[in-house]
């Protein structure tokens, strides 16, 4: 973090919000949220990663729609000892969409970035102990298209629909 200049945020209070809106909107800063993290339902919202009914942080759908700004998704990818690369999706336009079907649509992206690297991915945390109920899709988009769902933009808000 220190060589790219982040800084950590692991608060839970408004202030926090309120400086990291602000910031976002005057386009000082960035924001990067570990969206995978599996929260209890009354702390997400029902969505499907990696092909599990789960609930899901939708932080990045509420900032970026706060602050008119995209959402983009990324992984960080070890390329050899002490060295790193990011690996981002399209950005995301929030503006107009449904936040489930914005949150959705990263989470897909999310998903085919760590269906092509499964070894860079950190599985032994619970990421889906809290199982959400009754969601179903007719097909998992980032299974069917892979990473061509990172760069085609008709492959976008088509599929990212959860009944």
């Amino acid at each position: 973090r220190e060589w790219c200049g982040a800084s950590l945020i692991y608060q839970h209070d408004k202030s926090v919000i309120f400086k990291t809106s602000a910031a976002l909107k005057k386009g000082q800063e960035s924001l990067a949220i570990l969206a995978d993290q599996g929260p209890r339902k009354k702390m997400g919202r029902p969505g499907i990663f990696l092909g599990q009914p789960t609930y899901c942080h939708h932080g990045p759908v509420v900032y970026a729609k706060r602050a008119r700004v995209p959402i983009i998704p990324f992984v960080c990818l070890r390329v050899g000892v002490k060295r790193y690369a990011y690996f981002c999706g399209r950005p995301i336009d929030c503006a107009g969409h449904d936040p489930d079907q914005i949150m959705q649509l990263y989470l897909d992206q999310l998903s085919a970035m760590i269906a092509a690297y499964p070894g860079q991915y950190f599985w032994q945390h619970r990421r889906f102990k809290h199982k959400a109920e009754d969601l179903s899709r007719p097909s998992e988009p980032w299974r069917e298209h892979g990473l061509r769902l990172l760069v085609e933009p008709e492959l976008q808000l088509e599929h990212s629909s959860v009944h």
